[in-house]
């Protein structure tokens, strides 16, 4: 009970912060259970049924998770924007197949894929490790016991051997964990290898309850199933993932769960009327519609936000209730009787299941296709000016003539479905961390009298597009430094996604046998943290290339946007005619961007461009009929990045003329 309603707090609500290791209590007594259920029945068999395993797996998990994934899936397809309808739809055929968090491992990594909205199916990420456990699990625990057996080993050294494997396979599973956290948090996070050492631990502890007799005095089991419980909570409560997960912070709830159960084993009437907070009907009601709790809360939290705001006491009433009622629908017309139904049983026929197999594959897979072929088939708007705002309040125009959202049309450009993709060679000579400098930039002899170089990360890169025009239009010669994580700046030098920027700048562009005649830069205002002087770190990287003479333009960073804003504009409701989305000043500067101090300090010449973004009553989603944004980190679309054109020339042209 503990562990679901941790996760749908947690998501609901946002807080307590901790809230989402509900899903390692579920590792726990995953292990837990299924370790101990696969030792009973070689006690009681002498063997351990592979497809009795595999078969009761499949009619306990299957029937419901695919019911969501459907439902999720044809939702999506109506509600939310296309790109994310259908990757909503892949990652539905990834989590059918159980590897959703392998899926994941891997979007979360993708720099591109940063700032985007959860998936809707992100939470089956944790029914995959509990799948691939299920197909690994039995065949060791099979394996060791044989061992056993072969050389002749008591009940007793089986237990030993098997708790001595389980033991060696969760120490290198939690040593692996602890590496990955370090160097790849995202991918820890998601991975198999990385938590197998909480499933088992949950096995551990079943391995030694099956093969030791000694069960702790009631009264010391009561003291430990509170003190466990309190390690749960207050798990909620101290743990942030950004602090360490799964490890080391995964050890409170993970150890707090193995107590409780150490503490219940073998209990009685007793024992229960004393932890009754914890074994009421109610919370027994909610244990056994746990599992649909589960899969149904996260495509409700996601999917509500095409209609409601977040955070509001509609949204939180609607999503719970919503779950609520679709979770106990859920248990009591799909799982329960799923779970005892003669499905897969001996009693079917050979036949029977393969038309029942083939069938739900057919008409998953027709189902999918549909709703692919829908999506891909829906008018995009057109990106002509005229069709979203006349000229005189196209774009950036609009906020610099005091446009209202009244002159606006009923379309945004770029369709609100295609605005995560609106990049248009932005990042054509970009770097991706560890990769060599792309070779884009042209050769270093060129005719061309003025030599610009561009140096930053993705808030510089998202400028390219619009710099190449200027300067094709004005006979530069451009050479790139861009790439991930490549802020300008001395605090960067022992950055491992760019760690070498600032030799090669040194090398290419503090020359001073030939100094670039302009050198544009731009950084994340958010890319700052964890710096113990960014405004020092720019100033210091900075100030070789301007002693040797160059221009050095500072861009000033785009402003931030919310969640709340990407769910505005991607409503079903959203009419740019009414509402742009906007954020307050206060939000979209948060943090602050510190180039202009650097710029100040260092003497480079700054390039303001907060008018173009916001008025003081706020900054719209929405200006002059193009989304401004193409994600949550700051991220620009190249229509809207082309809209400020005309203004940011006119103020290049400024700082140049102003200074030879």
């Amino acid at each position: 009970m503990l562990a679901v309603l941790s996760v749908v707090v947690n998501h609901v609500f946002h807080w307590p912060v901790g809230g989402f290791v509900g899903v390692d209590v579920f590792f726990v007594i995953s292990g837990f259970l299924i370790t101990g259920l696969l030792l009973r029945e070689f006690d009681r068999n002498g063997r351990i049924s592979m497809t009795d395993f595999y078969r009761r797996r499949l009619k306990r998990l299957m029937p419901a998770a695919l019911a969501v994934l459907l439902v999720t899936v044809t939702i999506a397809a109506f509600v939310l924007p296309r790109i994310r309808a259908i990757d909503t739809a892949f990652d539905g055929i990834f989590a059918a197949i159980f590897v959703a968090n392998w899926r994941f491992a891997a979007t979360g990594t993708d720099y591109f894929a940063t700032g985007q909205p959860p998936s809707s199916m992100q939470h089956y990420w944790s029914l995959s490790v509990e799948e691939q456990f299920y197909v690994v699990w039995p065949l060791l625990i099979i394996a060791v016991l044989w061992l056993g057996i072969r050389f002749g080993g008591s009940a007793k050294v089986r237990g030993l051997l098997l708790f001595g494997t389980i033991t060696a396979l969760s120490i290198a599973s939690l040593v692996w964990a602890a590496y990955e956290t370090e160097t790849n948090p995202t991918v820890a996070y998601f991975s198999t290898l990385s938590r197998a050492w909480e499933l088992g631990l949950g096995a551990m502890l079943a391995v030694a309850l099956h093969y030791v007799p000694w069960r702790p005095p009631r009264s010391v089991g009561i003291v430990l199933a509170y003190a466990g419980t309190v390690g749960i909570v207050a798990s909620w409560l101290v743990i942030d993932p950004a602090d360490g997960f799964p490890y080391p912070w995964g050890l409170l709830p993970v150890v707090s769960t193995a107590v409780v159960l150490f503490a219940g084993a073998d209990r009685d009437a007793a024992y229960d009327r004393a932890v009754f907070p914890l074994t009421n009907p109610v919370s027994k009601y909610i244990g056994d519609i746990s599992y649909s709790l589960y899969l149904w809360h996260f495509p409700v939290v996601i999917l509500s936000l095409a209609f409601l705001a977040d955070a509001t006491v509609l949204y939180w009433l609607v999503t719970l209730t919503l779950t609520l009622v679709l979770s106990a629908l859920s248990f009591k017309y799909i799982e329960d009787p799923a779970r005892k139904s003669p499905w897969l049983s001996k009693k079917w026929s050979w036949t029977k299941r393969r038309k029942v197999v083939v069938s739900s594959v057919a008409a998953a897979s027709l189902l999918f296709s549909a709703l692919s072929v829908f999506q891909l088939t829906q008018p995009v708007a057109d990106a002509e000016p005229e069709a979203v705002a006349p000229p005189t309040c196209y774009g950036a125009r609009a906020i610099m003539n005091d446009c209202n959202v009244e002159d606006l049309h009923g379309e945004v450009v770029p369709a609100v479905d295609h605005a995560a993709d609106d990049i248009h060679g932005q990042f054509r000579c970009w770097r991706e961390a560890g990769q060599d400098w792309p070779d884009c930039s042209g050769p270093k002899e060129t005719d061309k009298d003025v030599r610009v170089a561009i140096i930053g990360d993705s808030h510089m890169a998202m400028y390219v597009t619009m710099l190449n025009r200027i300067a094709d239009d004005r006979g530069w010669h451009i050479d790139y430094y861009l790439g991930n994580g490549c802020q300008w700046t001395t605090a960067m030098d022992d950055y491992e996604l760019c760690e070498d920027l600032h030799d090669v700048v040194e090398r290419d562009v503090a020359d001073p046998d030939e100094p670039y005649d302009i050198v544009i830069t731009s950084a994340a205002r958010w890319a700052v943290f964890g710096w113990d002087n960014p405004v020092e770190g720019y100033v210091e990287a900075w100030q070789p290339v301007i002693d040797n003479g160059s221009e050095v333009v500072v861009i000033e960073d785009a402003p931030n946007f919310t969640d709340e804003s990407l769910a505005c504009i991607s409503r079903v409701t959203f009419d740019p005619t009414v509402d742009d989305c906007a954020m307050t000043v206060e939000e979209a500067m948060d943090p602050t961007d510190r180039l202009p101090e650097a710029a100040e300090e260092s003497g480079a010449h700054l390039l303001e461009t907060h008018d173009l973004f916001c008025t003081q009553d706020g900054c719209p989603a929405v200006i002059g009929g193009i989304v401004v944004y193409r994600d949550t980190v700051g991220h620009l679309t190249n229509t809207y990045v082309e809209s400020m054109r005309p203004y940011v020339e006119q103020r290049l042209d400024e700082i140049l003329s102003d200074n030879g």
